[in-house]
Order: structure tokens, then C-alpha cells, then sequence
């Protein structure tokens, strides 16, 4: 009776490592997984950032473009370019591009932000999954042994 009791015991202890060591496991590829998601994130909004860069350094040289081209046919027209309407609209072109890369660029900035901030949030995920792991291996350890040890004293 005392040998099935202590068997029926290690058994019970056999499967409680075996599945603290599936939990750690699990809970190892689930913090991998949200860290590598986490730096997919950063990357990303690190991508939208030179992006916007880009973007912005494109805009400044079509805005260039656009007002000599404005300009000259202002100037071929006979318009007096320094003064009154020609003067207002050559601002008024020049105050809207700006006022567009200013939107462009605030719209990255937040959209890498918030992907930032999303990374962050993964990274904390990840090792309070690894910490959750931690404790329920605790439990499970303590559960295993309690119950090899009622094992044991009811076959003695």
C-alpha cells in the first residue's frame, strides 16, 4: 500500500513539473512574441517619421516650384508682385502649403506616437505574463506536492 501511495505520489509530482515547465514555456514564447511585436511597432513608427520627412521635403519643393510659377505669370501678366492682391495671394499659397506640411507632419507624429505608446504596452504584457507564469507554477508546485502528500498518508 505505502509503494502505490509512493508512486501514485511521484507520479503526481512527475505531472506538476511537467506542466510547470509547459507553462514557463508558454509564457516565454507569449513575452518573445509581444517584444518582437513591440519593436514591429517602434520600427514602424520610426518608418512613418522619415516618411513624413520625405514627404514634407517634397512638398517644400513643389511649394517652391508652384509660387515662381505664380510669380511669373503674375510678372508676365503685368501684375506688380510687391503689393495688394498679388501680394495677399502669394502669402495665402504660401500660408496653406505650410499650414499642410504642419498637419502632415502633427498627423505622423501622433499616428508614431501612438504606435510607440502600443509597444510599450506589448513590452509590459509580455513580462506580466512571464510574472503571472512565475506565480502559477508557484501554485501548481505547492498544489502537486500537496496532493502527492495526501497521496502518501493515505495509502500509509
Amino acid at each position: 500500500m505505502v509503494a502505490s501511495a509512493a508512486i501514485g505520489g511521484l507520479i503526481s509530482i512527475g505531472g506538476t513539473l511537467a506542466g510547470m515547465n509547459a507553462n514557463s514555456k508558454a509564457a516565454k514564447a507569449e513575452q518573445k512574441a509581444l517584444e518582437a511585436r513591440a519593436t514591429a511597432k517602434r520600427e514602424q513608427a520610426d518608418e512613418i517619421i522619415k516618411r513624413n520627412e520625405f514627404n514634407i521635403k517634397e512638398l517644400r519643393t513643389d511649394a517652391h516650384t508652384f509660387m515662381q510659377s505664380q510669380t511669373s505669370e503674375f510678372a508676365a501678366s503685368g501684375i506688380a508682385i510687391g503689393t495688394g492682391i498679388t501680394l495677399g495671394a502669394l502669402e495665402d499659397t504660401q500660408n496653406r502649403m505650410f499650414k499642410q506640411m504642419e498637419i502632415e507632419t502633427r498627423e505622423a507624429e501622433f499616428t508614431a506616437d501612438q504606435l510607440r505608446r502600443g509597444a510599450d504596452v506589448d513590452v509590459i504584457q509580455g513580462a506580466n505574463a512571464a510574472r503571472a507564469a512565475k506565480s502559477q507554477n508557484t501554485a501548481r508546485f505547492l498544489q502537486g506536492v500537496g496532493g502527492a502528500a495526501t497521496s502518501f498518508i493515505k495509502g500509509s
